[in-house]
C-alpha cells in the first residue's frame, strides 16, 4: 500500500517560486531531515521524467552556504552567476566498485537588470527562471511615493526569502527530527547520500546551456 504523503510547511503554495516563462514552479523543501530545491516543470512533454521534476538534494552546511551565496549576489554587480554541481554515488553492478556521477546543477545570480533568481537544471530537461520578488498582487513604495524598481524588490525579497527559510528549515528540524543510518542505505545498494532522491544523469552543462 502506497503511503500516504505528509505534508509539511515547505508545501504551502505561497512559499513556491514562479517562473517568469510558463507554469514551472520552484520549491524549497525537506526530506529525510535535509533540505533540498525542486523544480516542477508542469510541461506536459517532460512528465515521463521522474514526474516532471528536477530535485537538487542538499545537506545542511550545503544548503546554508547556497542560502549565504545568494545574499552575496544581492550585493555582486549586474551579470553575477553562480553555479552549484550536485551528484549522487551509485554501485556499478559489473565493477561492485561506488562512482560518483554528475545530477543537476542549482544556479544563481543577477541579471543585467539587477533582479536575483535561480534555477535547477538537468541535461534535456526543460530550463526555467525562478526571480525573487516577482510579485503580482503587491507594489512598494518610498516615502516619495516613489514605486520601488523591479531590481529593488527583487534584492529585499532574496533576504527576506532567506530569512523566512533559515527560520522555517531550523524550527522544522527541532520538531520533526528523524534519525537514519545513511549506511542502512549503502547496505541496499542504493545512494549513499540518503538525502539527495538525486536521478543520475551523466552530462556536463556549459554556458550555452544556461538560458538566463
Amino acid at each position: 500500500m502506497q503511503k500516504e504523503k505528509v505534508y509539511t510547511i515547505f508545501d504551502f503554495e505561497k512559499l513556491a517560486l514562479q517562473s517568469t516563462q510558463g507554469k514551472a514552479k520552484l520549491r524549497f523543501g525537506i526530506w529525510r531531515n535535509l533540505p533540498r530545491i525542486t523544480v516542477y516543470t508542469n510541461d506536459d512533454n517532460d512528465k515521463q521524467n521522474n514526474y516532471g521534476m528536477i530535485t537538487a538534494g542538499l545537506d545542511p552546511s550545503v544548503y546554508s552556504t547556497i542560502t549565504q551565496k545568494l545574499n552575496d549576489i544581492v550585493g555582486s554587480p549586474n551579470g553575477t552567476k553562480f553555479k552549484v554541481e550536485n551528484y549522487t554515488s551509485s554501485k556499478d553492478n559489473d565493477t561492485g566498485k561506488w562512482k560518483q556521477e554528475h545530477v543537476n546543477d542549482i544556479l544563481m545570480g543577477k541579471d543585467d537588470a539587477g533582479v536575483i533568481w535561480i534555477s535547477v537544471i538537468a541535461k534535456d530537461r526543460p530550463k526555467f527562471k525562478f526571480e525573487f520578488g516577482n510579485f503580482r498582487y503587491h507594489k512598494f513604495y518610498n516615502t516619495d511615493g516613489q514605486e520601488l524598481s523591479k531590481a529593488e524588490i527583487s534584492q529585499i525579497a532574496t533576504k527576506a526569502t532567506i530569512k523566512l527559510l533559515d527560520n522555517l528549515y531550523a524550527t522544522y528540524l527541532t520538531n520533526n527530527y528523524e534519525h537514519f543510518n545513511p549506511a542502512d542505505f549503502k547496505k541496499k545498494g542504493g545512494n549513499t547520500q540518503y538525502n539527495s532522491g538525486n536521478r543520475t544523469s551523466n552530462y556536463d552543462i556549459s554556458d550555452d546551456d544556461i538560458p538566463m
